[in-house]
C-alpha cells in the first residue's frame, strides 16, 4: 500500500494524477492524504483522507500558516501510524518538511519525493534540510531541469514534465492566428495569485480595445477582482472552472499569460500552463527575467515583456502581429515530442521503483 501525501488540495495538483495512473496501471493500492481548501471536492472514496481544518489564506505570512500546518501534521502522523504504508509519495517541499522527522526516521529510502518549487533553499539550514530529505529518499523527482542548480549533486534526479498524457487528445495541429482588426483574447488560467498581481494585469489591458483579457481560476480575491474589472469594458473575471473544461477555455484564448514576477521561487519553475500552451498551440507572454521566460522568448514561443514596461499591451500586440504561426506550430510540436519521450522514461522509472 502506497500513501500519496500533499500539503494542499489534490484538486489544485494535477501532477498527482501522474502517480495515481502509474499505481492504477500496476494494480498497486494507494491512499490520498490531503487538505481541503476552498476548492470543490473532486476526489472521494474509501482511499481518500482529507484534513478539514481551517487553512490560512494562500498568500498570508508564514507565521499565519504555522498553527494550521501543525493541525495538518498531527492529522497525517496519526494516519501514518495507523496505516503503516509500505511506501510514500511526498508531493512538494512543504509536505516533506512538515513531515521530515517521520521521513528521515521511519521511512528512510521508502519514499519518493516530488520536488515542485523552490522556496527558502537560499537559507542555509533550510537548504540543508531539503537536501537531507532528498538524500534519504528512494527517488527524487523534479519538474524542471533548472532545479538541479539549487539542490544536492549527491542524487540522480528523475525529470517529470507537468502535463497529463490523456490531455494529448486535445493537441492542436496548428496555431490559428487572429485576423487584422479582430480583438486579441489574452487569458490567465489557474489558481489566482495576489490581488496586486492580477490588478496589474487588468491595468495593462483595461480599455485597450485591441484586446480582451480573461481571468479564470479560484482564489481568495475573485470577488474583489470582479469588482475592479467592472471599471473596464474588456476585462472578464470568471472565477473557478471545472478541470474538464480547461482546454475548451484555452481554445478561446489567442495568447496565454505566463508572466510571473521574477523571484527566487518563480525562477526555474515550469507550470502546467506552459505545456497547456504548447498542446493547444497558443503563444504566451512572459517575463524574460525568469529562466523559462527567457527560454520562451529565445525560442519565439511567446512575447517577452518586462513587467515594469510602460506599454506591455503595445509590445504584446506588435509581437502577435509579426509572429509566424506556422513556424510557431512546428516549435510547439518539436518540444512536446521531446517532453512526451522524457515523460515515458519518468513513468517507467517510477513503476520500477514501486513494483
Amino acid at each position: 500500500m502506497v500513501g500519496i501525501i500533499l500539503y494542499g488540495s489534490f484538486e489544485l495538483a494535477p501532477y498527482a494524477k501522474k502517480y495515481m495512473n502509474i499505481l492504477e496501471n500496476a494494480k498497486i493500492p494507494y491512499d490520498l492524504i490531503g487538505w481541503r481548501r476552498e476548492e470543490k471536492a473532486r476526489y472521494s472514496g474509501e482511499n481518500v483522507y482529507i484534513y478539514e481544518g481551517k487553512a490560512a489564506k494562500r498568500y498570508s505570512s508564514p507565521f499565519a500558516k504555522i498553527m494550521p500546518a501543525m493541525g495538518y501534521r498531527r492529522y497525517v502522523k496519526k494516519l501514518l501510524k495507523k496505516k503503516k504504508y509500505d511506501s510514500l509519495i511526498i508531493l512538494t517541499t512543504q509536505t516533506a518538511l512538515i513531515l521530515c522527522d517521520v521521513l528521515l526516521a521511519s521511512y528512510r529510502h521508502k519514499y519518493i519525493f516530488d520536488y515542485r518549487d523552490k522556496s527558502y533553499e537560499y537559507i542555509k539550514p533550510y537548504g540543508m534540510l531539503v537536501n537531507a530529505v532528498i538524500k534519504a529518499s528512494r527517488e527524487t523527482v523534479i519538474s524542471s531541469e533548472w532545479f538541479k542548480n539549487n539542490l544536492t549533486d549527491k542524487k540522480d534526479y528523475i525529470l517529470a514534465h507537468n502535463f497529463q498524457e490523456d490531455l494529448l487528445k486535445y493537441r492542436q495541429k496548428t496555431c490559428v492566428k487572429r485576423k487584422d482588426g479582430e480583438k486579441i483574447r489574452v487569458g490567465y488560467i489557474g489558481a489566482l495569485r495576489s490581488f496586486d498581481y492580477h490588478k496589474h494585469l487588468i491595468d495593462c489591458f483595461g480599455n485597450d480595445n485591441r484586446f480582451e483579457f480573461h481571468t479564470c481560476g479560484c482564489g481568495d480575491d475573485v470577488e474583489k477582482l470582479r469588482a475592479y474589472a467592472r471599471n473596464f469594458d474588456n476585462i472578464y473575471v470568471h472565477g473557478v472552472y471545472r478541470e474538464e473544461d480547461k482546454y475548451s477555455i484555452i481554445e478561446n484564448f489567442d495568447i496565454m499569460c505566463y508572466n510571473y514576477p521574477y523571484s527566487y521561487v518563480n525562477d526555474g519553475a515550469v507550470a502546467n500552463k506552459y505545456y497547456d500552451a504548447l498542446i493547444m498551440k497558443k503563444p504566451m507572454f512572459v517575463n524574460p527575467k525568469t529562466l523559462l521566460g527567457a527560454f520562451i522568448e529565445r525560442e519565439n514561443l511567446g512575447a517577452g515583456v518586462d513587467e515594469e514596461s510602460l506599454d506591455i499591451s503595445g509590445k504584446i500586440y506588435d509581437w502577435y502581429k509579426n509572429f509566424d504561426a506556422c513556424e510557431f506550430s512546428k516549435k510547439c510540436d518539436f518540444y512536446m515530442d521531446r517532453y512526451i519521450a522524457e515523460d515515458k522514461l519518468f513513468r517507467e522509472k517510477i513503476k520500477e521503483t514501486l513494483v
